[in-house]
């Protein structure tokens, strides 16, 4: 490969580092392999992506503070953070903590008492479930090695998955979960994580957080703010402790509701439910439970194989799809009130005959949860939100004559916030939008032109 063709390669190569808002991100860019990069800021909401800061101006500061001559273009380090209104950065240099305004202003920061807290905690200790309620973690290996995931239980803990360098792998979690991501070539290079509490949660290695250590050693030294850990997460575990505590499970079709030790009872007569179709809310008051409407026992449909071709007749086959005009299975959300035992009515005109459904899961305010609805014949999709008062609205609708395209189609909810991007034709081209769901309305596209949005 050519010095030309691997600057291009470096170049087009981009690991997120999301910030604390969920909805910016900084990463690296090589301006020559190997050798030169600048740090990147791009902010969603607004469509931007931009120097994260005044390279030149920081390489002047912080060498003269150090006494040394910094290149704007290889400063001595790879990690940056980033306040949530991205005025401020903090680095990491000769073992001090430094933070850079817009301004030009830079100050040397005390460690643990004006730095960044680490996300990680130092003692491995068992996971630790509060109840049912449930979240979300996608982990990112920003290292040059593979890294392993795994699960910390009461025993050893217990391999998860790979993650290769620039590799992103989201799932599924509870409050109080803890992981450790370490180094296929040394067990003493790994961090450990605790999921923090409700929602999604955005976690990115490093290799500044991947650093070697002997968690045995009496001369490593020890977190001034493991104490203060332990004394938030006994809060929130007796916060949990006032979420309605609810377990909700499909038996035989039928959904079934443990409250608590006390009661099981069946929530459904007759209904049928999806068991992977359960989307409580996340303090556990209101649940979205998939029914499905199976449609009437399709008779056996003639199917060619082949046309008939000189002497060789065609071969028949039978199947028992459904042909176009026939009834499908539908399937439908519907709500419930798990304090109140009872179902909430919902008007299904907005959502009636699809041909699929897409699940986006509830509001930050739990006031509402969200689904994507694809209407058979695909010339309407729309999003739907169903509030907790049985209330059904209509976020955004698209609409075609000929038909939607379901290859082009492409949508990513932004953790922590209302907000999702979407994949549209509406201006002649697929492009991408940022749509308020809160608002039910387009906020400004995020690209644009004579070209087409492709998703990989």
């Amino acid at each position: 490969m050519s010095e030309a063709q691997s600057a291009l390669l470096w170049q087009s190569y981009i690991a997120p580092r999301w910030t604390t808002c969920g909805n910016i991100f900084w990463y690296r860019r090589r301006t020559r392999a190997l050798v030169e990069h600048e740090f990147m800021l791009v902010d969603i909401p607004h469509g931007s992506n931009r120097l994260a800061f005044d390279h030149g101006q920081l390489a002047k500061r912080l060498g003269d503070y150090t006494e040394t001559k910094l290149n704007p273009l290889a400063l001595p380090f790879t990690r940056i953070e980033v306040s949530p209104g991205s005025s401020l950065v903090q680095v990491h240099y000769q073992g001090r903590v430094w933070q850079y305004d817009n301004a030009g202003g830079l100050i040397e920061l005390e460690i643990g008492s004006g730095g960044q807290k680490s996300i990680f905690i130092r003692k491995q200790v068992p996971s630790n479930t509060c109840g049912s309620l449930r979240a979300s973690v996608s982990f990112t290996n920003l290292t040059l090695a593979n890294l392993m995931l795994l699960w910390v239980g009461s025993e050893n803990p217990s391999f998860h998955c790979w993650l290769v360098p620039g590799q992103t792998k989201g799932l599924n979690a509870y409050p109080g979960h803890v992981y450790m991501l370490r180094s296929g070539s040394s067990e003493n290079s790994k961090v450990l994580y605790r999921v923090p509490g409700l929602g999604h949660h955005l976690v990115a290695v490093s290799e500044a957080d991947l650093e070697e250590r002997d968690d045995n050693d009496p001369d490593t030294p020890g977190d001034p703010n493991e104490a203060l850990e332990e004394s938030r997460w006994k809060a929130m575990e007796k916060e949990y402790k006032d979420i309605l505590q609810v377990d909700c499970s499909v038996i035989g079709g039928r959904l079934w509701v443990t409250d608590g030790p006390a009661a099981t009872f069946q929530f459904s007569a007759d209904d049928q439910y999806f068991k992977d179709k359960l989307f409580p809310s996340p303090k556990g008051k209101y649940l979205i439970a998939w029914e499905e409407v199976l449609a009437q026992q399709t008779k056996d449909s003639p199917l060619a194989e082949y046309e008939t071709f000189g002497d060789i007749p065609a071969i028949l086959a039978t199947t028992q799809d459904p042909l176009s005009g026939e009834p499908l299975d539908i399937h439908r959300p519907r709500l419930f009130d798990l304090a109140g035992t009872c179902e909430i009515h919902t008007d299904n005109s907005l959502f009636a005959n699809p041909v699929s459904l897409h699940s986006i899961g509830w509001s930050r305010d739990e006031k509402e949860y969200r689904f994507i609805f694809n209407q058979r014949g695909q010339q309407c999709v729309r999003i739907i939100g169903i509030r907790c008062d049985g209330t059904v609205r209509e976020l955004l609708e698209e609409q075609s004559h000929t038909f939607i395209d379901k290859s082009k189609m492409f949508y990513l909810s932004l953790p922590n916030s209302d907000q999702i991007l979407w994949a549209s034709e509406r201006s002649g081209y697929n492009h991408l939008y940022m749509v308020d769901l809160e608002q039910g309305m387009i906020q400004h596209p995020i690209t644009s032109g004579p070209w087409e949005f492709q998703k990989h």
